[in-house]
């Protein structure tokens, strides 16, 4: 790969690769380069430094970085090449620095020798891999940039004299440099890695010489080499860790050619297998240390985290408790004390079975059993204490179980919040309801058939301005009795009275019911009812009556919120195990503030001025109240001026029987 902002000179090294039979992709910048780095895999790359406002050594330090940058060799190409540029060139991980006025004989030359050197293959998946685990062991080992140790020095001495070498390191690599934990003869703690004759003695298991490191390709370029270390041996013995992964070298080096007789050898290499156990002995020493302090933290921790639970468990806004698997008080905060009236004495001195009610001690019993048999992890309920002055106190119970690490279980976690005033007030909401709608349905019946009389002329006719009276009245008091029934039907649904009347029929036939039903009413507003249901053979069981009242009520909405010369849209599919239901609107949408309470009793939303006809805001609430019934759910999605799909689920029986 050619990365050169300059055209002619990017033509001249295409010319003197292709005199060579190599061809070459040629970039002008560095986000190319970069790109294509990311990409494919270049043995080559010849860089020029000066690149417009962007530098060719930061390529070039990228390179390096990466995992394969090792087997890349770079050639960078200045047009000033100087002493001071060729240092900071191969500083930045380049293999060769040149200057652009060179001949085209010696940039030939130099280009085919990095290429001789690179023309091994690529790097393999498994290679990057096994580098990538190799520096995460290295790092595991908390060894890097450490000051000096004596224990390391020693053996870099020792080294030194049993190999008779001026120079001894125990050399460790990263991805990007050569680092020295120990050095003797030698002046500088580092050096790149492209410059690392260690990089080769960490492939192998045994001790990696280079006798005339000047006579050796792989070394001649270094600056080691050529520069004013003037490097000729080597001799290192790859650092092998516990796991059997080498993160450096025990190495000796000389400035004159020679060998390394086999005793010396062996001496280095046992040194080394000291050395490996020294980073072993410092990685356990170092995961003490932490652990240590880790659990110097957690105890801190803990201590905070007691104190938070104290402060919380006693300054709770509602009753809790620790009980015994038996029922026994374990522990009690002040707001279940003054929920029952028993000071914190009283009450370790009893069990929660001596204040509940007789009436609700049977139920809540057995879901204790349950919990402690391992049906049930936790449960919900609400039943009545005993008050020490003798009244009743009605409560919402909820009960988690502790374990212990054999699953064996310890105590009960509950949480006490009275219930009382709103269970009243639910009392006095339905007696005056029920009151209410049962006094008003014998008058309101009474005013309908009255206005149907005098609708029918029983009383002679009547002038049209008195029909139009008596119409208006009519259909106000059809308005009045249907939420009078809708009070009634919601209050037996809530208290758990209203009947179902369950049954099997099918969908399709279900659907067209619906849809023939509300077409009158859709006319009205001239809207259309489009039913969209592909064939589907499938029945569910439900009560078909309640199940309708919902679909109607769905379609009644959809039709009131429509445009004129609208449409409605009714389907219904088959899902893994249930039916769903849908009715779409083409309408304004259901307001965000809205959404979150669209399906409680009494919501309303302000209706928007295309939309003439009120509710009573309690078709929803019933619609939600039989569906759950059935075991099933109901929702809507909505979308701004866009329009709104409500739907309902129910649990499929299966194929029709034919």
């Amino acid at each position: 790969m050619i990365v050169d902002s300059d055209a002619h000179s990017r033509a001249r090294l295409e010319r003197l690769l292709a005199s060579s039979e190599l061809a070459a992709l040629s970039l002008e910048s560095l986000p190319q380069a970069r790109k294509v780095m990311r990409a494919a895999y270049f043995p080559l790359v010849i860089l020029d430094r000066d690149l417009g406002d962007e530098d060719g050594r930061d390529l070039c330090r990228e390179y390096r970085a990466r995992h394969f940058g090792k087997h890349v060799r770079i050639l960078m190409l200045s047009a000033a090449a100087n002493s001071s540029g060729a240092s900071s060139a191969l500083a930045s991980g380049a293999d060769d620095y040149l200057d652009k006025s060179s001949t085209d004989a010696e940039l030939h030359a130099r280009i085919l020798r990095l290429y001789a050197i690179a023309c091994g293959p690529p790097p393999t998946a498994e290679a990057l891999d096994a580098e990538t685990a190799r520096v995460q062991e290295l790092r595991a080992l908390h060894i890097l940039d450490t000051a000096p140790e004596d224990a390391f020095d020693d053996i870099t001495r020792i080294a030194a004299l049993v190999c008779d070498a001026p120079m001894a390191m125990v050399s460790l690599v990263d991805e990007r440099r050569q680092w020295f934990k120990s050095a003797v003869g030698l002046a500088v703690r580092e050096v790149p890695r492209e410059q690392a004759f260690t990089t080769y003695a960490i492939a192998g298991e045994s001790v990696f010489v280079v006798s005339d490191a000047s006579a050796d390709p792989r070394f001649a370029d270094s600056p080691l080499v050529r520069g004013r270390a003037s490097l000729r041996f080597y001799a290192g013995a790859p650092l092998i860790t516990a796991r059997g992964i080498a993160v450096g070298a025990l190495c000796v080096m000389d400035r004159k050619p020679r060998g390394l007789d086999e005793k010396p050898r062996e001496i280095l290499q046992a040194l080394a297998r000291q050395v490996g156990r020294l980073l072993e002995a410092r990685r356990g020493l170092s995961e003490l240390e932490h652990a240590l302090v880790a659990q110097q933290v957690s105890n801190a921790d803990l201590l905070r985290a007691h104190a938070m639970f104290q402060k919380a468990f006693e300054n709770a806004p509602i009753g809790v408790a620790l009980v015994s698997i038996h029922g026994r008080w374990l522990r009690v905060n002040r707001a279940l004390c003054e929920l029952v009236g028993y000071s914190e004495e009283e009450l370790l001195q009893t069990d929660f079975q001596a204040i509940t009610h007789p009436d609700d001690l049977e139920a809540d019993l057995k879901l204790v059993a349950d919990m402690l048999e391992g049906r049930i992890e936790r449960y919900a309920i609400e039943k009545r204490y005993i008050h020490r002055a003798g009244n009743v106190v009605h409560i919402s119970l909820n009960v988690s179980l502790v374990r212990d690490d054999q699953q064996q279980p310890l105590y009960f976690v509950s949480q006490i919040q009275d219930v009382t005033e709103r269970k009243q007030l639910e009392r006095a909401r339905s007696e005056f309801v029920g009151v209410v709608s049962h006094e008003l349905r014998t008058p309101v019946t009474s005013i309908r058939g009255s206005l149907g009389l005098l609708a029918a002329n029983a009383a002679g006719p009547l002038p049209q301005k008195v029909r139009d009276l008596v119409e208006l009245a009519d259909r106000n008091a059809q308005r009045l009795h249907r939420l009078i029934d809708d009070l009634l039907d919601l209050e037996k649904m809530e208290a758990g009275h209203f009947r179902y009347e369950l049954g099997l029929f099918e969908v399709d036939g279900f659907v067209d019911r619906a849809v023939s039903i509300m077409t009158p009413y859709a006319s009205q507003f001239r809207v259309r009812l489009e039913k969209v249901t592909p064939p589907i053979s499938i029945r569910i069981k439900a009560d078909e009556k309640r199940i309708q009242q919902v679909m109607t009520n769905l379609i009644a909405n959809a039709v009131k919120y429509s445009p004129s010369d609208g449409e409605v849209q009714i389907c219904a599919k088959r899902l893994s195990s249930t039916v769903r239901f849908e009715v779409r609107d083409f309408g304004p949408g259901i307001p965000k503030d809205f959404q979150g309470t669209i399906f409680q009793r009494f919501a309303q939303s302000a209706l928007p001025p295309s939309v003439a006809v009120s509710s009573s805001g309690l078709g929803l609430s019933i619609c939600k109240n039989i569906i759950e019934a059935h075991g099933g759910q109901i929702g809507f999605d909505t979308e701004q001026n866009v329009g709104t799909t409500f739907w309902f689920e129910i649990g499929a029986i299966g194929d029709r029987v034919r």
